[in-house]
């Protein structure tokens, strides 16, 4: 349930940098281990200098304590499988991300309304940027 105190703003940027990070360490992964090792470092001074943000700030994210079940959780699950499967084609990517979106559905009856629009919209912006690139 929504209650009056719920931050958007936390909530989408959270979402955010969950994708980003995803995209960032699925890059990293297809590099040898040198420079996955000084990426890694680079990447996360420069945006703890200029987003004031890192992939710690990310792991002790208060969603991970306090919005588990309702918010990270089923976010957490939409972003890894849309990443994953986005280099597939769409005889696995559609169906692969459909289960996972009944999956969530099915165990995460409580889930947050901005959560579940989002993970919705996010799964239709995979599928059609598919089409573009």
């Amino acid at each position: 349930m929504i209650d009056k105190q719920f931050d958007k703003y936390e909530f989408y940027s959270f979402s955010l940098y969950l994708y980003l990070y995803g995209f960032f360490y699925l890059f990293i992964f297809n590099q040898n281990l040198l420079k996955i090792i000084f990426i890694n470092i680079f990447f996360n001074v420069l945006t703890t200098y200029s987003l004031n943000h890192n992939i710690f700030v990310l792991i002790k994210h208060n969603y991970w304590k306090n919005n588990l079940n309702d918010i990270a959780l089923p976010q957490l699950i939409s972003c890894s499988t849309s990443l994953i499967t986005y280099d597939y084609n769409y005889y696995l990517m559609i169906p692969i991300n459909t289960i996972t979106y009944l999956f969530i559905e099915k165990f995460y009856k409580k889930e947050n309304k901005y959560s579940k629009n989002l993970r919705i919209i996010l799964m239709f912006l995979f599928f059609i940027s598919k089409f573009i690139f």
